[in-house]
């Protein structure tokens, strides 16, 4: 192999099956030589570590949902969980990815699969139904020990999804990243205790957006009709000017109250002739069925990782796959884009950072940058 040709498609897929295999990054190879190279290494590194005997003491959980140092605070019976994050372990291998039909244990949960960590450990699959919905978890077969959050389903999903997000989890080699599960999972869901629409909302009344910004739900007329629309004010005594709902949610950085607003007048004004309401009934269902959400939560979970003692902004998106050289080949995070994608820095051309990113990148940057659930940082625009 020459210097000069670039490496083949077959030997860049054959190095990125083997860092995923071996939990470990490697140089973009420039050439076809230097991709042989990265190979054998690697080859070398996950023949090294099949061979490794883990030993009792000070050697590092190799399944993807062991617990990290950091989240176990006292000894034995009195041991509890203290942190929902945890470290990147290396994938486990698993031989068996198939779910097998559920059972019931007598405890409120139902058994959904089972497989075998690297160290030979046991562990099963688990649906809990709870009163908020239901909770599928990866936990050690003997005693329960460990629980992970694999998924949260809603109230009113079917018990199949359940199974499906076993079956999904089971198949993929790499397990993600689950944290633990916390007091919280189990008390209730993450959106409980927000603000919901109701007839009685005050949706007539003025919200501020920034300073000397007025938004408020108003009659207009349009091709001589009276249409109820979301309408803005920058300045006293000025003419209100018509806002799309979907600028209203961004200049405020959240759904609600806008959206609760939104459904109240619609309530309170559907029986009115005189006044037509389908212009805010298409803003809100256009909001609720797109794929483009607001990124304030996931800026927010991204932000405190970073202040705590998680992965800084670099090791996301490494963990994304977002990754860029130096002159000497060193290899980083490509940073700029995760803060693009999270309202940090504007858009190529824009001057003011987006409030929105696609569903898409939002669970990328939530379950490999984060280890958390996409739900958990996403803020939801519930549908009443």
């Amino acid at each position: 192999m020459s210097h000069g040709q670039a490496p083949t498609s077959k030997q860049l897929n054959y190095l990125r099956a083997l860092a995923e295999r071996t939990g470990t990054t490697f140089v973009p190879p420039t050439d076809r030589r230097q991709a042989s190279s990265e190979i054998e290494r690697l080859r070398h590194l996950k023949r090294r570590n099949n061979d490794a005997e883990p030993t009792d003491e000070g050697c590092e959980s190799v399944y993807s949902t062991a617990p990290a140092a950091d989240e176990i605070a006292g000894w034995g019976a009195s041991a509890t969980w203290c942190t929902t994050r945890r470290h990147s372990g290396r994938p486990a291998e698993v031989s068996d990815g198939r779910t097998r039909s559920s059972e019931e244990d007598g405890q409120g949960s139902c058994w959904l699969g089972r497989y075998p960590d690297v160290k030979g450990v046991a562990r099963e699959i688990i649906d809990v139904a709870l009163s908020h919905g239901r909770l599928v978890i990866d936990r050690c077969v003997d005693g329960g020990h460990d629980p992970r959050l694999v998924g949260r389903l809603e109230p009113d999903e079917p018990p199949e999804n359940a199974r499906l997000l076993a079956r999904m989890y089971l198949q993929d080699g790499r397990r993600g990243r689950c944290r633990a599960v916390t007091d919280a999972d189990l008390a209730g869901s993450p959106g409980q205790g927000q603000e919901s629409a109701s007839a009685e909302a005050q949706w007539r009344a003025p919200l501020v957006a920034g300073i000397g910004m007025l938004l408020q739900i108003q009659c207009v007329i349009e091709t001589d009709k009276r249409v109820l629309r979301w309408t803005t004010t920058t300045r006293p005594a000025a003419r209100p000017q018509v806002l799309p709902l979907r600028q209203v949610f961004a200049s405020l950085q959240s759904y609600e109250p806008a959206a609760s607003m939104t459904r109240a007048a619609i309530t309170a004004q559907a029986g009115d002739p005189s006044v037509s309401v389908a212009a805010l009934r298409g803003e809100l269902d256009r909001a609720r069925n797109s794929p483009i959400v607001l990124n304030r939560a996931l800026r927010e979970r991204v932000e405190r990782a970073i202040a705590g003692d998680g992965p800084s902004m670099s090791e996301i998106a490494i963990r994304c796959r977002r990754t860029k050289r130096d002159k000497r080949g060193n290899v980083s995070g490509e940073t700029s884009w995760l803060a693009r994608r999270i309202g940090q820095l504007p858009e190529a051309g824009n001057d003011r950072p987006t409030p929105w990113v696609h569903t898409d990148v939002l669970a990328l940057i939530s379950r490999e940058g984060l280890g958390l659930s996409p739900r958990e940082a996403e803020a939801p625009l519930d549908d009443h």
